[in-house]
Formats: structure tokens, sequence, C-alpha cells
């Protein structure tokens, strides 16, 4: 693993895919890479000969047997009722990816569930009062069970394999809530099914090949002769190209899809935390501070305020010279009213101060200042200490006596005064 983190980080490269097929033969290789992380008994594989059955799967998930399953129903487009244990049980799961007989591939036109092309979702009880005397286990955990299960649209490569995310959720029973401690949760599971359209063997002949020569390759250090899919295969088991996602996640910020730049920020905070503890970092310190800054803005900017103070006071303390850092972190304590921002705030100014007078100001200093005056009014105002506030705005205004922000403070506590 360190030599595969040596050649992420420190042995750079810049390499384009040459084609359009060999962009897709990498889809097909991350995804395929990522069936097979998964555990054994979760690895469930399909083709047009062979029936991928629910039962197989519940089983070996979630230990349901073929004698519990009662009532299925599948919603993808039109809805569809099964209530026989041999029409649940043995319901082909990927039916729906299979292709026609002049080899077709209707998936792609399929309106399923909720007109998400392709969508499907399942709703299986199993085990109800009326078939309570169909075993000698007697549970309560066994009575009235529901599963959910979610398709949805594939990825992959049409001449090899797709792969279709298959989510599972199994609520908490409510006899079973005091069991389970305080607040349970629901058990869920996310993997990737397989649905080969070549056989089985020679998909998986195909990567081991291609994976085999990459780690044959890294360990001789023979970096040079490595080949883009052996490239990118290496950069999909060690952690994600840090440069590309940092990009992307700061891109994606800039367009307040936050959710979708947590995802890449975080793979950038994940992987540099991991080689902190096998390797320690020097100037990568800074990416990690910013990228867990920024997932911390993120989940401010969407309302989750206890997940923002989190990142933001990690990257506060990696880099305490930072004015940006400790200004949205004050901003998270107050937005959280915590009892802590006023302190903090006068503790931020005492350190400032004690900073040399010649350089007190530069990098963003004077901006920090007035910050500082600005939440500390602002949070005297807020406690209802509306003297000490005053006193303050009024030093804050002949300072600056155009700042509009100092008028407005000013007449909105007059308005609280009049009341």
């Amino acid at each position: 693993m360190k030599k595969l983190l040596f050649f992420i980080l420190y042995i750079p490269f810049l390499i384009n895919a040459q084609t359009f097929e060999e962009t897709m033969e990498f889809f097909w290789l991350q995804h395929e890479l990522e069936f097979q992380h998964q555990p054994i008994d979760h690895q469930f594989r399909s083709n047009d000969n062979d029936v991928l059955k629910l039962g197989d799967v519940i089983y070996n998930l979630f230990d349901i047997r073929k004698e519990e399953v009662y009532v299925l129903t599948i919603n993808d487009g039109e809805t569809t009722i099964l209530e026989t244990e041999d029409d649940i049980w043995n319901y082909d799961l990927l039916s729906q990816f299979r292709r026609t007989d002049d080899g077709l591939y209707t998936y792609r036109q399929t309106e399923g569930c909720s007109k998400l092309t392709s969508h499907i979702v399942l709703n299986l009880s199993y085990r109800t009062y009326d078939k309570n005397k169909s075993s000698n286990d007697k549970s309560i955990s066994k009575l009235d069970g529901m599963l959910n299960i979610h398709l949805q649209y594939p990825s992959g490569i049409k001449n090899k394999a797709i792969y279709i995310q298959a989510t599972f959720c199994h609520p908490p029973i409510m006899l079973e809530r005091t069991k389970q401690g305080i607040l349970p949760q629901p058990e869920s599971k996310s993997i990737l099914l397989a649905y080969d359209y070549r056989s089985k063997k020679e998909n998986i002949e195909e990567f081991n090949s291609i994976y085999n020569s990459a780690k044959e390759k890294l360990n001789k250090k023979d970096y040079d002769n490595l080949t883009y899919l052996e490239r990118q295969l290496l950069l999909l088991e060690a952690h994600p190209d840090i440069q590309g996602d940092f990009y992307w996640g700061k891109k994606k910020y800039a367009e307040s899809s936050y959710w979708d730049a947590i995802l890449y920020f975080e793979n950038v905070y994940n992987a540099l935390t991991s080689y902190f503890w096998s390797k320690g970092l020097n100037d990568d310190l800074f990416m990690l501070s910013e990228s867990s800054f920024y997932i911390g803005m993120c989940y401010y900017d969407l309302g989750l305020h206890t997940k923002a103070l989190k990142y933001i006071d990690f990257a506060k303390d990696i880099n305490q010279s930072n004015y940006t850092y400790k200004k949205e972190y004050i901003n998270c304590l107050i937005a959280m009213h915590d009892i802590r921002a006023l302190s903090t705030i006068k503790r931020f100014s005492q350190e400032f101060n004690e900073i040399p007078e010649e350089t007190r100001y530069d990098s963003g200093g004077f901006e920090f200042f007035t910050f500082l005056q600005r939440r500390e009014i602002y949070c005297l105002v807020e406690l209802n200490m509306i003297n000490k506030a005053k006193n303050l705005l009024d030093l804050y205004l002949i300072a600056f006596p155009e700042d509009s922000w100092g008028k407005d403070e000013l007449e909105y506590i007059k308005s609280i005064e009049k009341k």
C-alpha cells in the first residue's frame, strides 16, 4: 500500500484517454473493481441465460427464507403484485436488463418508477401473523417484516457488463424498538449487481489481466510503461486524484452544488488524512485544511451547522494564521447560538492584539480586526447586553463613520429600545 501511495502522490503524470473506447473501458474497469471489492456473499452476477433470483439475494443478505415471504410489490413504471412463495422467490431481479431476442437493450427506453429511466422499486413484506405457524421460530422481529429495494439506472459497457446499484432498506420493527436501544436506525446496504453481456469468465479474466499487470509494474517501479487503464486502476484502488477532486470540488461549490462538492472534498480529506498516519504531511497540509474548510462551508450553506463546525474547526487548528477560517468558525458558532461565541471572539481579539504592530494588519489582518468588532457587537445585542453593545458601536462608528453595517445596527438598537 505504501508503494501505491508513493506512486500517487510523488510520481507526477498526466495522461488522457486517446479514444472513446478507452474511456468506456475505464468505466467498466472502475465498476468491476468496486464489484470485486465487495464481500464474496454480496457479489451477485446475472446474464441472458441465468436468472438472479430475488430469493437468493435476500437470503444471503438478510437471512429471509422462502417460507417467510408474503407479498412483493414491484414498481417499474407499472405496479405488479406477487403473492405466492414461488413467484416471489424466483422473481428475476434483473429482468429489465435482459436483451430482447433481436439483441436490443430495452432498459434505456424503459420509464421506471417515478418516471425515472430504468429505476425500479420493490417492496417485500414477509412473515405475517397469518404465517406465524410455518416455522418453529416465534421471534417478534420476524413478524410483519418489510424490506425495500431500489435498483438504479446501470453503468458499464454494453458489450461486456453493466452494473446496477441496489440499495436495500430494512426498517426497524415497532415491536422491537425498545430492544434496539434509543433511536434505532434502519439496516441498509448498497451493493452493485453485475449483468454480464458476455461470459462471466471472460469479464473476470480481462479485469484480472489488467489489474495484475498494473500491480506487477508498480512493484517493479516500472511507472513509465503503465498504460492509461493501468494507471487509472491504481489511482482508484489507492485513493482519488487529489488535485482533480480538489478542482472539481471548488467548481461544484461555486455552482452551489454543495452535496456534490462535499463528495469531492471528502475524497481529498480522507486520502490526505490516511496518508498522514503512514508518511506525514508537509506541503499537503494546506490542501488538507482547505478541503476540510470547504466541507465545512458546504454544510454551513446547507444549514447543517453542527457538521460544519467540526470541519471548520479542524481547518482552523491546522492553519491558525488563516483569518478566513477563524471568521467562518465564529460565524458557525453564532449560527448555532453556541455559548462559546462571545468568548471566542474576545480570545481571537486578544491574540490579534498580541501580533507585532508592524505586521498586525498584513494579509487581511485589518478586515479580520473589523470583523471581530462587528461580531462582538452583534453577539452583545443578541444577548440583550444593549449598553455594552452601544458603547462598542459608538467607538466603531467613530472609526468608520460611513460604514453601512454600523448605521444599520445603530438603527436596529434604537428600534429595540423603543419597545
